[in-house]
């Protein structure tokens, strides 16, 4: 994970968002927030760019 993805997670862990990846198949990422499922994604960049908007909208 890089510096500015794990800053991120803080951030929105300090902010209620707990924000969590979990690898189902090769092809099959789940994005859970708060301990449920949000969506199920083919990519795990997919999943980083959520969070990122999460980040960006509480940052503005």
């Amino acid at each position: 994970m890089s510096k500015k993805y794990r800053a991120m997670c803080g951030f929105l862990d300090q902010n209620g968002y707990v924000f969590h990846i979990n690898r189902i198949h090769s092809k099959r990422f789940e994005l859970h927030k708060n301990g449920t499922i949000v969506k199920v994604y083919k990519q795990r960049h997919s999943c980083n760019k959520i969070i990122a908007k999460k980040y960006n909208s509480l940052r503005a």
